[in-house]
């Protein structure tokens, strides 16, 4: 059964899909890869000499970043959210931050990072956070963001469902 929203609609990954539309236009013959673990493996214990399936187990403790691509000059470091927000702002420092800690990074972790937030309506202040810190904002709003936006004003419009908890 497909999983659904609070008011019984299907589930849609928005923002994976804003991501992964916008690295195939941007990015088209460069190696991307989505959903990337960053920082060391859990603390304490030594990745020697641990299985490759033990390795992805110790791997749930680490971060994830929404993609990065691998350019032969720099990394770029990319998080995306439908609506700017100021939290992804700190996420980004902090991933750049974890880069050289991470093991399957090691043959870039001395190329520079470029970091881009990714987002389909902008907020003024997150884009100045953003321009204090060194990332890059890039808007991408293609015509379903702009569907996406209408059905959430017209649930904001709806009267709550009768019947209580």
């Amino acid at each position: 059964m497909p999983q659904r929203t609070l008011d019984g609609s299907p589930y849609q990954q928005r923002e994976r899909r804003l991501l992964a539309e916008w690295l195939a236009a941007r990015y088209p013959n460069d190696r991307v890869q989505q959903q990337v673990r960053l920082g060391a493996y859990q603390i304490g214990i030594s990745p020697q000499g641990l299985t490759s399936p033990e390795l992805r187990a110790l791997g749930v403790w680490r971060r994830i970043a929404d993609a990065m691509v691998y350019k032969p000059t720099e990394l770029i470091l990319i998080e995306a959210s439908l609506p700017a927000h100021p939290g992804y702002v700190s996420q980004l420092i902090l991933y750049k931050r974890l880069i050289p800690m991470t093991p399957e990074l090691a043959a870039y972790a001395a190329l520079p990072v470029r970091m881009i937030y990714l987002v389909s309506f902008e907020d003024p202040v997150v884009t100045a956070m953003c321009r204090e810190n060194g990332i890059q904002v890039e808007v991408y709003a293609p015509p379903w963001v702009g569907d996406y936006w209408a059905e959430l004003e017209r649930r904001k419009s709806r009267p709550p469902k009768s019947g209580g908890l």
